[in-house]
């Protein structure tokens, strides 16, 4: 508790800020799934799902 006062308590250019999170595209994504294999249907599993 005492290290949350502190922080309400600081000055905003003082404060530590975490580590930006990385983010993913949604290009990069696009691709990724572009690049892999996928599962074949087989006919009776096709006959099944309809």
């Amino acid at each position: 508790m005492t290290r949350v006062l502190e922080m309400l308590e600081t000055d905003l250019d003082d404060l530590e800020m975490p580590p930006k999170p990385v983010f993913i595209s949604a290009q990069y994504l696009r691709e990724r799934e572009l690049d892999s294999p996928k599962e074949m249907l087989l006919p009776e599993t096709m006959e099944r799902s309809s």
